[in-house]
This record gives structure tokens, C-alpha cells and sequence, in this order.
């Protein structure tokens, strides 16, 4: 669903750099763990910059550089004479427009990876108030379902740090969520024992309860099974925290 001039909540809770770089080394102590699985999960997060050519893709590549986000990338213009558009993620994607999304725009924002792209209004003193470049972003969001922040020179600043945190901390619980997958399976498959018993301790442990909630609470779908799992995970966490936290006072 789309989002948002609004981003209140937004970067402050699910899976921050430390508890993340906590729980890749922790998988990387887990005996029979696939050598992808630890790639992907050690694997720094990409965040690409797109848009159509004008719109400020540099700006907003500084903008971030200057909020202390690395691996910031811009691609080359979308909807470029004679070019085919950049191939979109795989990671996070912040997409940039000015106005309104047009064509382009749609189909690039279609293409780019679900849940952790975001798009960002640039260039919204051009529309007159910052009532109507709210309602812009807003109207931007529902067309695209991604979340959208207006953004114009000296303003927004935080909204746009804020939306794109998220979008990390999404493909960090998305790659928890695999690295967990993963496990399962190898453990499932090991007709000895030896391996299973040591993914089976790892997965029981609290720092993997911890992030299968975290996770959860971030990737999981709608549907009937992804909400039981959703509470399942958080109904262990619970439980973890509290037997963490000691008896009440």
C-alpha cells in the first residue's frame, strides 16, 4: 500500500545495522550454513537513485551521501532517447520525479524491487504550497503503492532519511528471513543429525527468535499463514524478552 507525507514511527524499530551485523556473525558460527546464504547476508546494502533525466538524481545522491548512507548509486535516466531504462535494485531504490509520476515513471516504479523502494518529490516549492506538494506525494504514493515524500531545497531532509532507513532495514529482514528459510532446509536434510542438531540450537537461540520476529513484523505478507507466523514469531519474542528482562518489581 502506498504512503505518505507522513512518516511518523518510521527508522525507529526493526533491524538496525548493529542487531543485523550481530546476526550475520552469528550465522556465519552455525555449522552446514550454505556459503550464499553468508554472502548474501554479509553483502553491504545497495541504494540506488533513479528518475527520469532533470529531476535532481544527483541532488538526492548527495542528499543522502550527506545523511551517512554508503553505497549510494545513481543510475542513468530513465525513459532516455535511444537507451533502454536502467534495470532497477536489487536492493533499495529511491526513485526521483518532480510534478507528477508520468508513464516511465509507473512502469520504472513496477519494475523496482517491493517493499523497499521509495520515491521522493523533488523539487516541491515548484508546486505552488507545501500543502499541494503533500497531496502530490500523496497522490504519488496511491498510484505507485511505494512510499513518497515531497522534498524541496533546505526542507524534508529527515522524511527523506527516515523512508529510506526503512527500505534498508526491510532488505535486511528479507535476507533474515531467506538466511532462516536456508537453515531449516539444511537441517532438515541432514540424515546424520550433526548439522541439524547445531541449526536447531542456533534457531532456538534468542538472538534468532529475536530477528525471526523482527523480520516477520517487516516482510511478512497478508494472508492467513503469513499472520500466524507473524504471531507466532512475536509471541516467542515476547516471551524472550521478558525471561531476558527477570521477574517484576
Amino acid at each position: 500500500m502506498g504512503d505518505v507525507s507522513g512518516t511518523s514511527g518510521v527508522g525507529t524499530s526493526g533491524v538496525g545495522t548493529s542487531e543485523f551485523a550481530e546476526f550475520a556473525r552469528s550465522v556465519g558460527d552455525v555449522p552446514g550454513v550454505p556459503a550464499h546464504t553468508l554472502d548474501e547476508l554479509r553483502r553491504p546494502v545497495g541504494v540506488q537513485v533513479m528518475g527520469r533525466a532533470g529531476v535532481g538524481r544527483s541532488t538526492v545522491v548527495s542528499l543522502l551521501e550527506r545523511s551517512g548512507f554508503a553505497n549510494v548509486v545513481e543510475a542513468p535516466a530513465v525513459d532516455a532517447p535511444g537507451r533502454p531504462d536502467p534495470e532497477a535494485g536489487p536492493d533499495v531504490v529511491v526513485y526521483v520525479f518532480t510534478g507528477a509520476l508520468h508513464t516511465p515513471d509507473v512502469r520504472a516504479l513496477a519494475a523496482a524491487p517491493s517493499g523497499s523502494t521509495v520515491a521522493v518529490l523533488n523539487k516541491a516549492d515548484t508546486l505552488g504550497s507545501w500543502d499541494e506538494a503533500v497531496w502530490a506525494a500523496n497522490t504519488a504514493a496511491a498510484e505507485a503503492g511505494v512510499r513518497t515524500v515531497p522534498r524541496a531545497d533546505g526542507t524534508a531532509a529527515d522524511a527523506v532519511h527516515a523512508v529510506v532507513d526503512h527500505a534498508i532495514r526491510v532488505v535486511r529482514a528479507r535476507r533474515i528471513h531467506i538466511a532462516l528459510d536456508a537453515l531449516a532446509t539444511v537441517g532438515a536434510a541432514d540424515p546424520d543429525g550433526a548439522v541439524r542438531d547445531g541449526i536447531e540450537c542456533f534457531l532456538r537461540s534468542d538472538r534468532a527468535v529475536l530477528a525471526a520476529a523482527e523480520s516477520a513484523a517487516l516482510v511478512a505478507g497478508d494472508g492467513a499463514g503469513d499472520r500466524r507466523r507473524r504471531e507466532i514469531a512475536e509471541r516467542r519474542a515476547r516471551t524472550r524478552r521478558a525471561v531476558a528482562a527477570g521477574p517484576a518489581r
